[in-house]
């Protein structure tokens, strides 16, 4: 099961809720993020790189259009902080607000923006807050044919996408290591 955990956790406890190894998984917290990502009439920094905005609304951002987005002639991606203020806002206020402090770092946004999006997760990475690593899975379950993948299962990164790739490989060696080995037979 490849997924975010919120899916995880409701898919989990609709099937396996009573098992108590999954019961440390079902207690693990989750939290909000906002993103908003912006296209624009020419980049907004120099080089396409991701970078942190301390005492603003922007928790990290990155220049994308000369690495992920080519065909768009500037497009930037920004994590809002903190994600619970904005998740009652309109899209409208949000973009105002992070224009507004994108001018404060000197980014190239306000009237640069030909179209934009705000995306809201109320239940998106697992709480990072002291107590929660040790409720995090690894990704074999002792259910057969049950594999976990995602961000929250037990791996080296925190919650971020690495941390899902990482888990993703885990668990795929796992489901790979698990498949009966054939020997091939001569036909002759």
């Amino acid at each position: 099961m490849a997924t975010s955990l919120e899916p995880a956790q409701r898919l989990i406890r609709e099937t396996f809720g009573a098992h108590p190894w999954f019961q440390p998984m079902l207690r693990l917290p989750s939290m909000p993020s906002v993103t908003i990502q912006m296209e624009l009439d020419g980049p907004s920094m120099e080089i396409d790189h991701t970078t942190f905005g301390p005492h603003t609304v922007l928790a990290s951002f990155a220049e994308q259009s000369r690495t992920t987005f080519r065909g768009l002639p500037g497009r930037i991606s920004i994590i809002l902080t903190p994600p619970e203020e904005f998740l009652p806002m309109t899209p409208e206020e949000i973009f105002e607000i992070t224009c507004r402090d994108a001018d404060r770092l000197g980014l190239r946004v306000s009237n640069h923006v030909t179209r934009y999006r705000v995306v809201k997760l109320p239940a998106d990475f697992y709480s990072l807050s002291p107590g929660t690593d040790a409720l995090r899975p690894p990704q074999q379950t002792p259910i057969p044919g049950l594999t976990l993948a995602g961000d929250y299962t037990r791996q080296q990164y925190l919650a971020t996408m690495e941390g899902a790739v990482v888990s993703g490989r885990l668990a795929a060696q796992m489901v790979q290591a698990a498949i009966p080995r054939r020997t091939a037979v001569g036909v002759g």
